[in-house]
């Protein structure tokens, strides 16, 4: 059963920790504001520890891997990027991260030692925000 558009400038609702207290939303925040995909990815797997609106990791190389997206963005410069990168107690080196031919289904990086070399990473973090297709 279809029941059609639901229409709505703001969203309001009880604070389930503190029912006498109301928030309120506006809803292009929804829209704009939030992560459209997340990802922790294990390099070394390599694997999706856990994730959001992802359909697949492909591993190009050691520390080149490609996060692809299950719903597309409406452009390549309609989202961007952060990206955090655990480091390692025993390594003194700055692990530097470069993108790479993205797409509005996947982002594909890699991350190198200071020294140039690639390197995997055991837990990095992706997030993208953007406008969706």
């Amino acid at each position: 059963m279809a029941f059609g558009n639901l229409k709505f400038d703001t969203l309001t609702t009880s604070d389930s920790k503190n029912t006498s207290t109301e928030k309120s939303l506006d809803t292009s925040f929804l829209l704009n504001g939030s992560a459209k995909c997340w990802a922790k990815v294990n390099q070394d797997t390599p694997a999706y520890r856990d994730s959001f609106n992802t359909s697949s990791l492909v591993d190009d190389s050691t520390g080149n891997y490609e996060v692809h997206m299950s719903s597309t963005f409406s452009s390549i410069d309609a989202y961007v990027v952060a990206i955090s990168a655990q480091a390692e107690a025993s390594n003194n080196d700055n692990t530097q991260y470069q993108s790479l031919d993205n797409s509005t289904t996947a982002m594909c990086h890699v991350f190198t030692y200071e020294n140039g070399s690639n390197r995997d990473i055991r837990n990095s973090d992706v997030i993208i925000q953007g406008t969706l297709a």
